[in-house]
């Protein structure tokens, strides 16, 4: 994970002495990075980086999801100890991850004026049945291909600016490996253990 982390940093490429808001954002990343690494399990770290995440980003929510058998699937929630799967607000937002990774895009519902075009009909669905103000999904990535999503939720407030954008996109850029390598680290040591 250390290694990964450092690899991710590096692709940053941030100047740090010349620009303070840069060190701010970095300084923060790493932090939100150091909330999930303080916990040996996925799902302690997956939760705890969320509700880091919720807490930095003044979101109501943020969701964290892998791809597994083609689809987005939550697996932490932002102050939730336990996900619950059949519920219409996990299925919307693995809809709204599903819709960000299909395009392998971030999707800001609702879309900023000047905005490249992007389908947001999941995102636009989360929000209604939620209430939502505002929704940001960011993908995961691992390597060159889709390894999941992060969703953050705003249920009143503004929506997500341009630079919280860049930097929720910085924060899933270094965090999202790990918590996934994280994950597949332990169902790789489960499946051994079956066989």
């Amino acid at each position: 994970w250390l290694e990964v982390l450092v690899h991710r940093i590096a692709a940053l490429r941030v100047d740090l002495h010349s620009d303070e808001g840069a060190r701010l954002r970095f300084e923060a990343t790493l932090e939100l990075v150091a909330s999930a690494l303080k916990h040996d399990r996925f799902l302690g770290a997956a939760t705890a980086f969320a509700t880091a995440a919720a807490a930095r980003l003044a979101c109501d929510r943020v969701s964290i999801g892998l791809i597994r058998k083609g689809r987005a699937q939550v697996y932490a929630v932002s102050h939730s100890g336990a996900v619950e799967k059949r519920t219409n607000v996990i299925r919307f937002t693995e809809s709204a991850m599903d819709e960000a990774a299909d395009q392998g895009l971030t999707v800001v519902w609702p879309a900023r004026p000047g905005a490249d075009p992007t389908v947001t009909h999941a995102h636009s669905e989360l929000a209604r049945q939620q209430g939502s103000a505002a929704i940001c999904t960011i993908r995961i990535g691992d390597g060159s291909r889709v390894a999941g999503a992060i969703t953050f939720e705003r249920l009143s407030g503004a929506p997500f600016d341009a630079m919280t954008i860049d930097f929720m996109e910085a924060v899933a850029a270094v965090s999202g490996p790990i918590l996934h390598l994280q994950w597949r680290n332990e169902h790789w040591i489960a499946a051994a253990i079956e066989r």
